[in-house]
Order: C-alpha cells, then structure tokens, then sequence
C-alpha cells in the first residue's frame, strides 16, 4: 500500500490530494485538519465540496499567510532619451522611438487610467509613463482631451537600443 503524505502545516484553508485515481479534500482549521472520506474523480470537484462543507459546519480558519513583498524593488537601467536632432548627430547607435504626453499646463502624464484614477501627472521626465507606438499614446491623448481638459501634447524622444549580437 502507497502511503499519501499531507503537508503538516499547510497554507491553505482547502486542499486537496491525490491517492491513487482519486482526490480527497481536506479542511484547515485552527487545530484540526478535516479529511473528506468521499473520493472524488477532479481536484475543483474535491475543492468545491470542502468548501461547502467548511460553510455547513462553520469551521472557522484563521491562518497566517505569507505575504509576498509588494513593494518589489524593480532597478530600472539608466535610460537616456534623445531628441530627434541629436539621433541625426549619433548615426553609429541604434535607437527606438518612444512616447510621453505632455500636461496642458506642463509636466508630463505619469499614470493614465490606473488605480481607479484617470490621470496622474509628474514634473520630471523620469517619473513619466513612457508609450512603445505614437497610435497608443495618441489614444491615451484623445481620451484624455475629451476627459479632462483639452490640450494635452505628445513629445517624441529615442532610447538607444543594444544591437543583437549574432553568432
């Protein structure tokens, strides 16, 4: 006979394992772990039942999860945007266009429609929310024209690219 191994302190309130053809489901509480005796033939329907199991009983869980850092610190690499004149002047670099929309009363556009807001705007060119094509960021533009105020702009500048280095 193969023994089933269940996880000592698990970090979910339902759970499932397979033995064997079958799942069971398991219910975490505070000091106890319920098995459901009934097997069943899909994980969600093993699942589904432990759940409606957990309401009819009232078992009541209060575990500790883990949280995962939100504030992920992302290093973004030191970008240098040129205008179109001085890429005339750097023929030997490789360069992509990107997009910024200008505020109508200066500033740059640093969120749009994030975070249940329409617009948030920055000073610096730094903090500015950058767009890959002229057709996305003149979406973003128009609506922002008829939403907020007219007179929004857009800004071309270029970022150097790396080459790809063939073999």
């Amino acid at each position: 006979m193969d023994l089933v191994q269940i996880p000592k302190n698990p970090e979910k309130e339902v759970f499932t394992l397979k033995a064997g053809e079958n799942y069971f489901a398991f219910i975490t509480s505070e000091e106890s772990v319920f098995l459901i005796p009934e097997p069943f033939k899909s994980p969600l329907v093993a699942s589904n039942k432990a759940r409606s199991l957990k309401r009819v009983h009232k078992i009541q869980v209060n575990l500790k999860k883990t949280e995962k850092s939100k504030t992920a610190s992302k290093l973004q690499p030191k970008c240098v945007l040129y205008t179109e004149a001085e890429v005339a002047k750097l023929t030997h670099l490789r360069f992509r266009e990107t997009w910024f929309i200008l505020a109508p009363k200066g500033g740059y556009v640093k969120s749009v429609m994030e975070d249940k807001k329409v617009v948030e705007y920055a000073n610096d060119l730094n903090e500015a929310k950058e767009f890959k094509s002229y057709e996305e960021a003149s979406d973003y533009m128009k609506t922002l024209d008829l939403v907020i105020k007219n007179g929004h702009s857009l800004r071309r500048y270029f970022k150097e690219t790396k080459p790809v280095k063939t073999s």
